[in-house]
């Protein structure tokens, strides 16, 4: 499948599903600051360049007392998001199960295998202000930039 999956109310069916695993790995998002936006696309063909997807998008929005999902339409010049995930189907339903103790390893092996994509949408400086280089270790993925 070229495009974003097809049933985007599978994806994000059940907001309360998404919040409640929000919940359980809170601790990862605690390094990023309050009005961090993280969002999330499903793609089952990873090699679909970012600019050709569409449908929906969910969104993790980090506040002082936890993380608040939502979704939108994705479109990427008006993502407004700090990181994007793009995962399959499989990545999506073992990151909808995560709990804190496993979130970290279902991020990496996903990560490592080819199931998902890491975008950073805004510069470098601005994700290591906004605490993301933190969160990123926390869930076992780094940051692959210019040394410090």
């Amino acid at each position: 499948m070229d495009q974003a999956v097809s049933d985007p109310t599978h994806m994000f069916a059940d907001r309360d599903v998404w919040a409640e695993m929000l919940d359980r790995c809170a601790a990862a998002f605690t390094s990023i600051a309050p009005g961090g936006r993280i969002g999330v696309v499903a793609n089952n063909n990873l090699a679909t360049p970012i600019s050709k997807l569409g449908g929906e998008m969910m969104v993790w929005t980090t506040q002082e007392n936890g993380v608040a999902v939502s979704t939108q339409p994705f479109a990427l010049a008006g993502t407004n998001t700090d990181l994007l995930f793009m995962v399959d189907g499989e990545t999506l339903d073992a990151l909808k199960g995560a709990s804190a103790d496993n979130l970290a390893k279902r991020l990496s092996s996903r990560s490592k295998r080819g199931k998902m994509m890491l975008y950073f949408m805004i510069g470098r400086d601005d994700l290591e202000d906004a605490g993301y280089f933190e969160f990123l270790e926390s869930v076992g993925l780094s940051f692959l930039g210019p040394c410090r």
